[in-house]
């Protein structure tokens, strides 16, 4: 029988310290559904993968880069006159 760890619940600190977000952002985050949180009594806590959820829902696809071309300038094609 394989055994299940017990999810792992998180305090907001901690959280604000993973996310890089101030405690109110995270409070917005909860408040607005994006964020979901286990309330215990008046203590509020969120589990690793609601966590991981909301990380990645935030991630975005980067867009497609166009080619980089420089136009190089000579000395030449300028004159010496900035010289």
């Amino acid at each position: 029988m394989e055994s299940q760890l017990p999810p792992t619940l998180h305090k907001i600190a901690t959280v604000s310290g993973r996310t890089g977000l101030s405690r109110s952002a995270l409070y917005r985050e909860m408040k607005g559904g994006r964020l979901a949180v286990v309330k215990i009594g008046r203590s509020v806590r969120i589990r690793e993968q609601d966590l991981l959820d909301f990380i990645n829902a935030l991630t975005v696809n980067p867009l497609p880069l166009k080619p980089f071309t420089e136009t190089v300038r000579t000395v030449a094609s300028e004159g010496s006159a900035g010289l």
